[in-house]
């Protein structure tokens, strides 16, 4: 737990029925600016996700490991 991830749009995100737009690529998902923190089992759970790709990375991992963001 408390390792954490930002979540991004891979593409624009629009709305299924509308075709409004969601989300611009790039633009963070979800509130924190996109940052998402593993809880005690290890687990982000995102409701309610509209429809699309996404980009999720590692932007801090636990004391004592080390942070490789080229993977």
């Amino acid at each position: 737990s408390g390792i954490e991830f930002k979540v991004t749009a891979k593409e624009d995100i629009k709305d299924i029925i509308t075709g409004t737009v969601l989300y611009r690529a790039g633009m963070p998902i979800g509130q924190n600016q996109g940052i998402y923190i593993t809880d005690q089992n290890g687990q982000i759970i995102i409701d309610k996700l509209p429809m699309g790709s996404y980009l999720i990375s590692e932007v801090k991992t636990l004391p004592g490991y080390v942070f490789d963001d080229t993977v």
